[in-house]
């Protein structure tokens, strides 16, 4: 038996990362739910470069104008940026927050990693726009798949559940319970982030 340590960690429970790009649908629906844009609502992104006080944000590609749902499908980190910023440090951190990536999953799982995202009032407008795009937060793969899970299920967080065997009964979730759920995301705007992806 190999008795190396990183051949036994468990890296989807244990390992923090920066989520990137995967985190950007969740900006986009908590702007959409904040009324703070539209799906027809557009962006300058200043085609590839952007200026930001003294930092640099890029794009891959020279995009110029984008409607939200091109900042998603092209992953534009200019257009996120600009969302993020409008939306502003305070309500973004709350859906992060809503969303678990603050706290360990609940999993019997030993040691679950929190997600380590800094308290909005030290984040300055880099700080923010950097967050917008999956920059200077880190969650585990466990938090991500959590809260895709609460897009698919029209913006009701459920908890995840590990089973060793699928059944008819705990793919419905027929054991789950309303208090374990809540609603971060109106049904209506997790219907539309997911027909952006």
């Amino acid at each position: 038996r190999d008795s190396k340590p990183g051949i036994w960690r468990n890296r989807a429970v244990l390992d923090l990362f920066e989520p990137g790009s995967t985190i950007k649908p969740f900006l986009v629906a908590a702007a959409l739910a904040e009324g703070v844009c539209t799906s027809n609502s557009i962006y300058f992104c200043e085609n590839g470069r952007w200026c930001l006080g003294t930092s640099k944000i890029n794009d891959t590609h020279k995009y110029g104008w984008l409607p939200v749902n091109r900042i998603i499908r092209y992953s534009s980190n200019i257009g996120a940026a600009k969302i993020g910023l409008d939306l502003g440090a305070e309500i973004y951190f709350n859906y992060l927050q809503r969303l678990g990536f603050n706290r360990a999953v609940d999993l019997p799982f030993p040691g679950c990693s929190k997600g380590l995202i800094r308290p909005y009032h030290k984040w300055n407008k880099v700080d923010l726009a950097a967050a917008s795009f999956g920059q200077g937060v880190a969650i585990t793969t466990l938090h991500l798949a959590q809260a895709y899970l609460c897009l698919a299920r029209e913006g009701v967080l459920t908890p995840l559940k590990l089973v060793s065997k699928p059944s008819q009964e705990n793919l419905a979730g027929t054991f789950r319970t309303a208090r374990s759920e809540r609603r971060v995301f109106p049904g209506k705007v997790a219907r539309l982030v997911l027909s952006m992806l």
